[in-house]
């Protein structure tokens, strides 16, 4: 169980890498300028150009900004068409939510990082308070992540995790789940199938609390309510 927890923190920021690789790979302000296209091509762009308010020209009046237009438009057909993509932001919430189809990733604001996050997690914390029954059944400490699994005499289970904020993006299963903000906008919640999950943070960390969905909002943040520093 250490293990696989381990490679998943790994797997984590292997594949935020490989996001920031392909970024790379997209053409760049050289490469934009050497593309043409068609008389006819060209003349269909000038006919809409024509349509539309002057201050619209300037955005496409030349080939490499007809280019780069072309490439957003076709990525947000891509992106209404697959993923359904939509932002879910805060004022007190210092994190931002892109949720796709599949899953969403919680990404900080630059402003909000600094480099303590090289250190690991310094300070760990734990919920002082748990329903009845729930006992530690699983724990690591890793240099980023804090996982602990309680579990019951029926096998359910309550999971708590406590993250570094770094600049990484985390990712979080949100395929067909329904999410909001709860406590005065400082808590997200996500409701999917038999589970809720409640995510949070401090000035340094993120927190991650998953329960059977048969616990209300008020138990939730009663538990989250009751994390202290431990030993």
């Amino acid at each position: 169980m250490y293990k696989s927890k381990q490679n998943l923190d790994i797997l984590y920021r292997a594949f935020d890498e490989y996001c920031k690789y392909y970024m790379t790979t997209l053409p760049d302000k050289d490469e934009l300028r050497k593309i043409t296209f068609s008389p006819e091509f060209e003349a269909k762009m000038e006919k809409l150009v024509n349509k539309q308010k002057k201050p619209y020209y300037y955005m496409i009046n030349t080939v490499a900004k007809r280019v780069a237009c072309i490439i957003v438009a076709f990525i947000a057909v891509l992106t209404t068409l697959t993923f359904s993509v939509k932002a879910l932001r805060e004022p007190v919430v210092k994190f931002i939510v892109n949720t796709f189809r599949r899953f969403s990733t919680i990404v900080f604001d630059d402003e909000y990082i600094d480099d303590s996050f090289n250190q690991g997690i310094t300070t760990f914390y734990a919920p002082t308070y748990l329903p009845e029954g729930y006992v530690n059944d699983t724990e690591v400490k890793g240099f980023a992540t804090y996982y602990i699994k309680y579990k019951n005499s029926t096998n359910e289970c309550i999971i708590y995790r406590q993250d570094l904020i770094t600049p990484s993006a985390l990712y979080t299963d949100t395929e067909d789940a329904t999410t909001s903000y709860i406590n005065d906008g400082e808590t997200l919640l996500i409701v999917k199938d038999d589970t809720k999950k409640i995510i949070w943070h401090d000035e340094k960390y993120l927190y991650i609390l998953v329960t059977p969905h048969h616990f209300s909002e008020e138990e939730l943040l009663k538990i989250a309510d009751s994390i202290e520093e431990i030993e």
